[in-house]
């Protein structure tokens, strides 16, 4: 795609989200620019386990976010080294889960609990390979100097952690403050693919927003968050929530491109 199509196609919908926008073009500015958001394997941690659970019906049943007082308990503030000391089966931890939450077909070996613990174990473990998060920082920094190398550092860990798919990966070091690993979640993939910008697979998508990042001097980060914006309607840093926009933005371009 030509930058000059990738350019017109950005400040369109630049416009598009101020237009539809329930807060003002300032207010804006702040979904925009993220800083790093941990200083400790612990908070990296916590994101790891909240990104984990960010997939089709599974924030429905862990509810991560709501129930963060019982998580910091069963998972020991988040403290890695604790939690694979504790609970060095999978069924410690499973049957933790079943003792403080109300897990339904328990016996189900498809049970999203199961699931879930498996993820953080697996999880804890690849973070018990860091001694700091410094060190993790530079891991990631070490090996996102061309998309091809950070397109691969996202399979490494996807491959080291149960339940971790691409766009969940790229979730995970994105709200870490990684601007470079836009999620290619359906919002972004329908647009993207229903305006003939990429074909309809994570990695074609997300080197499309990388793309067009490129073409207008932005973050990825950045362009993720326009166009989440406006199909989700999640102004979320304002408590506000509107009906998304994503169709009629999508005929939008279509009709004004």
């Amino acid at each position: 795609m030509e930058n000059a199509t990738l350019q017109s196609i950005y400040h369109k919908a630049e416009a598009f989200l101020l237009s539809v926008s329930p807060i003002s073009s300032t207010e804006l500015q702040e979904y925009f620019n993220i800083k790093m958001q941990f200083s400790t394997i612990n908070d990296i941690a916590f994101r790891l386990f909240y990104s984990l659970q960010n997939n089709t019906m599974m924030p429905n049943v862990i509810k991560f976010w709501q129930r963060q007082d019982e998580m910091k308990k069963i998972l020991f503030d988040y403290d890695v080294i604790q939690i694979t000391t504790n609970y060095k089966e999978l069924d410690a931890l499973y049957e933790k889960f079943k003792a403080v939450f109300p897990v339904k077909n328990a016996d189900s070996k498809f049970n999203l609990w199961l699931k879930y613990a498996k993820g953080i174990l697996d999880g804890s473990k690849f973070l018990c390979s860091f001694t700091s998060a410094q060190e993790f920082d530079n891991y990631i920094k070490s090996r996102t100097k061309t998309e091809e190398d950070t397109i691969q550092i996202i399979w490494d860990i996807k491959n080291q952690i149960h339940g971790f798919g691409f766009a969940l990966v790229c979730d995970f070091l994105k709200e870490l403050g990684y601007t470079r690993f836009p999620k290619p979640d359906v919002h972004l993939k329908n647009i993207f693919v229903a305006l003939n910008l990429c074909e309809n697979d994570d990695i074609a998508v997300f080197k499309a927003i990388i793309n067009m990042a490129d073409a207008v001097n932005e973050t990825p980060y950045k362009v993720d968050k326009i166009f989440w914006l406006i199909a989700s309607g999640g102004y979320y840093l304002h408590a506000q929530k509107i009906r998304g926009n994503k169709d009629s933005f999508i005929k939008f371009i279509q009709d004004n491109l």
